[in-house]
């Protein structure tokens, strides 16, 4: 399954994904992601994940990691320790600024090649969101 396709079954299946190059920079914009406020400062937020040049599709050996929250956004009134601090990291991409997000993959749970794919790795970045664990 190509990375196109993987961006068409994420539409048909509700959640707004749109392939991106800025600065040839692949991406994927996920839109409207549900997220609790409190603790942060608006309760849906748009991700930017940027995609490895390797990653071809489903299934890939080259591991999504990471992503960018749309800026600005607080968390419990302040900045996430996990979102790199202003000016470090920060992309604008279609007129709109991204923060770098330090949300990895566990030691214990890293990417699984054949099972992990787009659709998983947005999980795994909500998770940010809804303080699953330490990444």
């Amino acid at each position: 399954m190509t990375l196109e396709q993987e961006a068409d079954a994420l539409r048909a299946s509700g959640l707004p994904a749109r392939l991106i190059v800025a600065a040839g920079q692949r991406y994927v914009l996920i839109s409207d992601i549900p997220i609790p406020s409190p603790p942060w400062s608006r309760s849906r937020t748009d991700i930017l994940i940027a995609i490895p040049a390797g990653y071809t599709g489903f299934p890939s050996p080259v591991p999504l990691d990471g992503f960018r929250v749309e800026w600005p956004i607080e968390w419990n009134g302040g900045i996430h320790p996990r979102i790199h601090a202003p000016g470090e990291n920060v992309v604008e991409v279609e007129g709109r600024k991204w923060r770098l997000v330090s949300w990895h993959y566990r030691n214990d749970a890293s990417w699984r090649f054949g099972v992990d794919r787009l659709a998983t790795h947005i999980d795994h970045c909500r998770g940010f969101f809804l303080s699953r664990g330490i990444m």
